[in-house]
């Protein structure tokens, strides 16, 4: 059984993580004359192979670090020195904020755009035409933002610190005035601990993951159920097969999800008695506070199932396909890609390139609302995009994205909601379709309009003067 060896996982903290992001991208510099060659063969091995993943028309402004889509076809992109925007989904960006790195990025649900800087938060209430920067009590980066159901925002902070040559932050920030201010929500976290994910459930409850790079037990998974008031660590418990004993020591969780099925994902890696190990577990949010075990899913075909490949944060597309990544060399790291249903996680790198170091790292995905998905990898130049989970509609591709109509984006099932037409047209049909294209209910006229029974995601198709238009409809 393979030791725990504290020099080797801190080694491996700083190659997999990356220390600091200024010494990447002068890393990247150096190899500048290097990746252009790299990039010329990528290009020209892909025109001759079949591609899981395809680059937009540019990617432009050196290696990316966040991601996010607004209106299925304008783009937001961080980079090193900023964000650059595209309107035509991807075929051309222009900067439309200059500042120091960016971290990530996010849109909220009111449609304001976020961009998490070292000790900024750089807010767009404009589509990205007009920014605010809004310093926040920290000297680390903000590495991911999320909201509420009742609009809140949430923050975490981590990077490297080189005094204390490890791992750091100042745990979560909080904000209650759509982010033009930002406090400090820390009781029962690591003291000066990083928090490198933060995720948010149906029920509101919160996730983050508190880095421990010295691995003294306070690392790992913390819960609150009201909003960062107070913080409750989650013991992680799995069966250890009379290998193990099934009790880790986190040093990081590289992955933390929830999914559709109302399931928590966590990736770790850590020490279980001096063994080192490294597992994907899950576990139903019902049952997060109880003490019977995480359920543990293979990835890797590894008779040592305790040494698997911890994945990153997990994307699940709107017709249930599920996209993540591993962090690692060419020859096992790359996107990770789960058919929706009973199938295997694969491990995908055609079309894929390496970021600014040579390596693949963590990807952060976004789709629009017919399925196709957007990716960037961190510190890699490419934009990438993918057709795999597009969904056939059965509409026709040229709607306008005029607003000829209103509707409600929310619905409850068997609702009666209304339909409003823009003054001087006629509408001659309403029809609302589930994802695979199929027509669920008709109308003949715009009101009144009954949700379908059943919950999820479906597509009302507006006949007017002859043409169809829609928008997508959420029905809880």
């Amino acid at each position: 059984m393979k030791q725990y060896n504290s020099e080797k996982i801190e080694i491996k903290t700083k190659s997999i993580k990356g220390a600091l992001f200024v010494e990447k991208f002068i890393k990247y510099m150096r190899l500048h004359k290097t990746g252009i060659i790299f990039l010329l063969f990528t290009i020209s091995f892909n025109l001759f192979s079949n591609k899981f993943w395809l680059t937009t028309y540019e990617f432009p402004y050196g290696p990316k670090t966040g991601i996010s889509l607004k209106n299925d076809t304008t783009l937001f992109v961080g980079i090193y020195n900023g964000v650059i925007k595209s309107s035509n989904s991807g075929q051309h960006f222009e900067i439309v904020l200059n500042s120091t790195a960016i971290y990530t990025i996010f849109i909220s649900k009111s449609g304001n755009v976020f961009a998490g800087g070292k000790g900024k938060i750089f807010k767009s209430e404009d589509n990205g035409n007009h920014w605010d920067s809004i310093s926040v009590n920290t000297k680390y980066p903000v590495v991911q933002i999320t909201e509420n159901s009742k609009g809140k925002l949430f923050a975490v902070t981590n990077g490297y610190d080189v005094d204390r040559q490890e791992m750091s932050g100042d745990n979560v920030l909080f904000s209650e005035d759509g982010g033009q201010s930002w406090t400090v929500r820390n009781a029962g976290l690591k003291q000066y601990g990083g928090c490198n994910k933060i995720i948010v459930d149906k029920n509101d409850r919160l996730y983050t993951a508190v880095v421990d790079d010295n691995v003294t037990g306070t690392g790992g998974l913390y819960i609150s159920n009201n909003e960062g008031l107070n913080w409750v660590q989650i013991n992680i418990n799995y069966d250890g097969l009379n290998v193990i004993t099934g009790s880790p020591r986190i040093q990081q969780i590289t992955g933390l999800s929830v999914m559709k099925n109302d399931s928590v994902y966590v990736s770790l890696e850590g020490v279980d008695q001096n063994a080192e190990v490294r597992l994907n577990l899950r576990k139903h949010i019902d049952h997060i506070s109880h003490v019977n075990n995480w359920n543990v899913y293979k990835v890797s075909e590894t008779n040592s199932w305790w040494l698997d490949r911890p994945l990153n944060d997990i994307y699940q597309a709107g017709n249930g396909d599920r996209y993540s990544s591993y962090s690692q060399k060419i020859s096992t790291g790359g996107t990770y890609f789960k058919k929706s249903g009973n199938y295997p996680w694969n491990r995908i790198d055609t079309g894929l390139g390496l970021d600014v170091t040579g390596v693949r790292t963590h990807q952060y995905f976004a789709e629009t609302s017919r399925g196709k998905v957007y990716m960037i990898q961190m510190y890699d130049e490419r934009i990438y995009w993918a057709d795999t989970s597009r969904v056939d509609t059965g509409l026709p591709d040229n709607y306008s994205e005029r607003e000829l109509f209103y509707c409600p984006a929310k619905v409850t099932a068997g609702a009666i909601f209304e339909v409003k037409i823009l003054s001087g047209y006629h509408c001659e049909a309403v029809q609302i379709y589930g994802l695979s294209g199929k027509n669920i209910i008709s109308f003949d006229r715009p009101y009144p309009v009954i949700a379908p029974s059943n919950k999820g995601i479906y597509l009302i198709s507006i006949s007017i003067n002859n043409k169809k238009y829609c928008k997508k409809l959420l029905v809880i």
